[in-house]
């Protein structure tokens, strides 16, 4: 009875699992009529969109894309923090240039890019690298 009771709690908790949602973050140049253009971990400084692509439709209320940049001392510190209203129901939302969110890269160095629920709970995030032109 307690094997059958084990086996029962593992199928359900693997079958959670296996319906979890996975988002991942990209970020790239911009994002154009068939996508994003110009995806990759290394830029020059300036504008940038941040692409969030999940396996299932997201529901987000208001959203934030942080930018924490390495520092010397090897710890990463906020840098940037900009808000977003989330258009509910999509696999593939990107966030770029808008109204007083600049998403930009001033300063060469190395960031991790969060996307961050209206709690700031981390939802993804990604690391790139900017260097300059």
């Amino acid at each position: 009875m307690k094997k059958l009771m084990l086996f029962l709690a593992l199928f359900i908790f693997l079958g959670i699992n296996a319906n979890a949602q996975n988002v991942t973050l990209t970020v790239c140049e911009y994002y154009g009529t068939y996508g994003p253009v110009g995806v990759g971990t290394s830029f020059t400084t300036g504008y940038l969109t941040v692409v969030a692509k999940s396996n299932l439709s997201m529901y987000y209320d208001k959203v934030f894309i942080q930018f924490d940049k390495l520092g010397n001392d090897g710890i990463y510190n906020f840098y940037k923090k900009f808000s977003f209203t989330f258009p509910d129901g999509y696999k593939t939302v990107y966030f770029s240039k808008s109204g007083n969110n600049d998403m930009s890269f001033d300063h060469p160095g190395y960031y991790n890019v969060f996307l961050l629920d209206s709690y700031g709970n981390t939802i993804s995030y990604t690391t790139v690298r900017i260097t300059g032109r």
